[in-house]
């Protein structure tokens, strides 16, 4: 890098953590309603309407932080930062 500027690489980094957020949240969120409406015997198709749902879900969380608590609330189920008692 000219002159060592990180300005680019931590802009990057950043984008792609995004990416790979939403990528796990919008892949896990299809499994986990796949899941359930097999375990209730129903076939059911993910349409244009869910996928607009949880975008706008996604996107509602503006903050990183909000983002990575959220995420992974779904992927887990718990709330860490209740669990940990860190106060918010």
């Amino acid at each position: 890098m000219k002159d060592d500027d990180f300005t680019l690489a931590i802009m990057l980094g950043a984008m792609a953590v995004e990416c790979e957020l939403a990528f796990m949240f919008f892949k896990w969120t299809r499994i986990d309603m796949k899941m359930k409406m097999s375990n209730l015997g129903a076939d059911i198709k993910i349409t244009q309407g869910h996928e607009d749902a949880w975008e706008k879900q996604y996107r509602n969380w503006f903050r990183i932080t909000e983002k990575l608590d959220n995420v992974s609330q779904h992927l887990t189920g718990l709330d860490l930062i209740f669990t940990l008692g860190v106060p918010r």
